[in-house]
This record gives structure tokens, C-alpha cells and sequence, in this order.
């Protein structure tokens, strides 16, 4: 299937005011500062409740003459995250680690006495469940921005259980009893290992720094223009981003104030100039959506391998098994380019070779996008698409390595 598309996004107007390059910084000048941040998570939430109930009402009115009811509930939740990363430009390193589980309980018994004599009905239910997810990933440069290694995991495991009993006695006697046990486990795994050649940065930070001040400029708050060396210092604030929300709650507050402060020891506002709503506008510039600007070149290989195994049994019975796997390997080439801060071409092109008796004997995947920003909310977009073969299989989207 080869399918094409060329696209134009047209917002609200608003005045063309260029965006002025300080000293010639340019998106393709970008270099990862080292970044790092750890960060654990926990949260833990239940309940016992319970209630009584009785009734007596004449035989006329009613199927029967006393009923009492006694019912109780419990549950429990936990979660907890942990989360480390660090990044520098030859290294990136990112660990996820997730876990979860629940539990709810419930009782309940009746007493009933009427024309027919005494019925008793016990019901009990039970179950629990608990997850756990790993997502690690490593990527690292031997030498500059040529040969690199990389992998990436991912596992998920699932854990449930369900119990449930009822029993009725009639007069004394057994009348009825149920039982029914269900159990289920799911592993899914996911993982990647290759080498690559070249280096893809996301440059997109450049851009959401540029736009800062831009709008400074254009409120008149900056006191000088800002050499190279002081642009590259802010870009470099700005891009810590991920450490804020990392290590702080409602972290905007933190983010934008130090870069306040940045501002002011680079000498380019002073208080005097700067106002509470021109804080605001550089809040603005983070919730502005800029199409990505990935930039530079990539080749690279990948064995994945994806496996799933699950089962789910009821009682002593197996009621669904399975077990399937398959290894994929897979190239692609990946090239970025600004031709300046407002146009920018990005592309993409893989092939994937599936293994291990797949019915799918490859999948090709091929995509071109040239995008240029008008103004700040007016966006062209051209873009092209390739697509050949059926995708029934799984692998791990790298471009922002």
C-alpha cells in the first residue's frame, strides 16, 4: 500500500513577528547538557465497611416473617514507581520500574424464616491482583557521534485471583453449595539489543527557548541581546525540564523561576523590566505545541524479540493458553535537517524482517516530513508516507536516541 499526504494547519491569526536569532544559534548547535534525576513514588488507600439488617413483617404482606442480613466489605490498593534516568550527550540511561495490586473482599449472610421453615445463605467473594512493569533502557556513544550500542527491555507481569462461594441450608439441611476458583498470570516481554552509526538529537528545546525570548522581546523586558555563549546557558536551563517534573509537585513554579533567575545572572533583565505577566509568557512557551525538531543522521540494526505467555484456568481446568513468540530484525535509516528555526525536514525509512515461521515475511516503512511555522499558531506541514508488506509484529521506535 503506498499512500501520500499533504497537509496545511491554519489557527487563529495573529502578528508575523520573526523570530530573531541570537548571534546566528542555530537548532542544529544543540548538545544534551548531563541531566539526572531519582525519583520513588508510594500510595496506599482501603476500607472495611459493614452493616446489619432486620425485618419483621406480617405473613399476609409478605413471603416471609423475619429476615436478617449481615453484610462486611474490605479492600486495599497499593502502587508504588520508581523512576531513574540520566542523559548526557554520549549517554542516555532511563529506568521505570512500576508495581500494583489490590484486594477486595466481601461477606454476606442471610437468615430467613418464614411459612417453609429456615433458610440460611452464606456468599463469599475474594479476589486480588498485583502487576509489575520494568522499562529499561541504554544507549551509549563509543566515540563522538559515530559507532553506538543500545538496548531496551520491557517486561509486564500480571497476577489474578478470584474466589467465590455460596451455601444455602434449608431447615438444617445442605440445600445448595458452589465453589468456583479462577486464577490468571500474563508475562509480556519486549526486548531490544544492536549498534547504530550517526547520531539523531532532538533539538525541539532550541526552538521553546527561542520562543522565550521572543515574547521578552516583544513586551520590552530584555535589557541587551543575548550573545551565543548566553543563549546556549538558557538552552541549557530549559532543557532540565524533565528534572523539575521529576523531583518536584506542581513543578512549573520551580521551572520558570530558575529560569528567571538565569535570565538575571546573564544580565539581559533586571527587575525593573520584568513583571509578573511577563513570567506568565514564559510559561506560555512551554504549553505551545512546536512540531519536533529532530536533526542529524542514523543508521541502525536491531534484534527484537517480543514473547507473550498467558493463562487463565477455572477450577482445576485450563480454559485459555498462550504462548507465542517471535524475533524480528530490524534497519532503518533516520535523517533530521533544519534549514533554518522555521522550516525543517525530518524522515524515516525501516524494514523489518520477521523470523521464527511469521506469516509476515517483511514490513517496510517509509515517511518524509517538511514542516514550516508561519507564525506562532500558523503551521505548514507536508508530509509523505510509504508503506509496503503487512505490520503484524512489534518493535521499538528510537528516533529521539
Amino acid at each position: 500500500m503506498i499512500r501520500s499526504a499533504l497537509a496545511a494547519t491554519f489557527c487563529c491569526c495573529c502578528i508575523v513577528i520573526p523570530i530573531f536569532a541570537q548571534d546566528s544559534i542555530s537548532i542544529s548547535d544543540y548538545r544534551y547538557p548531563e541531566t539526572r534525576a531519582i525519583d520513588w513514588k508510594g500510595e496506599f488507600s482501603g476500607g472495611i465497611s459493614g452493616s446489619n439488617n432486620e425485618e419483621t413483617e406480617p405473613f399476609q404482606s409478605s413471603s416471609y416473617e423475619f429476615r436478617k442480613q449481615n453484610s462486611s466489605y474490605r479492600y486495599f490498593s497499593l502502587n508504588s514507581s520508581f523512576l531513574y534516568f540520566h542523559t548526557k550527550d554520549d549517554h542516555d540511561h532511563n529506568l521505570q520500574l512500576s508495581t500494583s495490586g489490590s484486594y477486595d473482599g466481601n461477606d454476606r449472610d442471610e437468615e430467613r424464616i418464614d411459612s417453609n421453615g429456615t433458610k440460611i445463605q452464606n456468599t463469599q467473594s475474594t479476589s486480588w491482583n498485583g502487576n509489575v512493569s520494568l522499562d529499561w533502557m541504554y544507549m551509549h556513544y563509543l566515540y563522538h557521534d559515530g559507532f553506538h550500542l543500545l538496548t531496551h527491555i520491557a517486561v509486564q507481569y500480571d497476577r489474578s485471583y478470584s474466589k467465590y462461594n455460596f451455601t444455602e441450608l434449608r431447615n438444617g439441611a445442605l440445600f445448595s453449595n458452589q465453589s468456583t476458583i479462577g486464577k490468571r498470570y500474563r508475562i509480556n516481554f519486549r526486548g531490544s539489543l544492536g549498534f547504530g552509526y550517526g547520531r539523531i538529537r532532538d533539538g525541539t528545546v532550541v526552538f521553546r527557548a527561542l520562543r522565550i525570548i521572543e515574547r521578552l522581546q516583544e513586551d520590552g523586558v530584555l535589557t541587551k541581546r543575548l550573545s551565543r555563549q548566553q543563549m546556549l546557558e538558557l538552552i541549557n536551563r530549559v532543557t532540565k525540564r524533565r528534572e523539575y517534573s521529576t523531583n518536584f509537585q506542581r513543578y512549573e513554579k520551580f521551572f520558570v523561576s530558575d529560569i528567571v533567575k538565569e535570565l538575571k545572572k546573564l544580565g539581559v533583565v533586571s527587575d525593573q523590566t520584568l513583571d509578573s505577566f511577563s513570567v506568565l509568557r514564559i510559561h506560555e512557551a512551554f504549553n505551545e505545541y512546536i512540531q519536533s525538531r529532530f536533526f542529524g543522521w542514523r543508521v541502525y540494526y536491531l534484534f527484537n524479540d517480543t514473547h507473550d505467555l498467558e493463562k487463565w484456568e477455572r477450577n482445576t481446568y485450563t480454559e485459555t493458553y498462550n504462548n507465542n513468540w517471535i524475533y524480528i530484525h530490524e534497519l532503518g535509516v533516520v535523517f533530521g535537517y533544519p534549514f533554518s528555526l522555521y522550516t525543517h525536514l525530518f524522515s524515516k525509512l525501516t524494514i523489518e524482517l520477521p523470523v521464527h515461521k511469521f506469516p509476515t515475511k517483511f514490513w517496510l516503512n517509509g515517511n518524509v516530513t517538511l514542516t514550516h511555522q508561519v507564525t506562532e499558531k500558523v503551521r505548514i506541514e507536508g508530509r509523505y508516507d510509504f508503506t509496503k508488506g503487512k505490520r503484524y509484529i512489534y518493535s521499538y521506535d528510537l528516533d529521539d536516541l
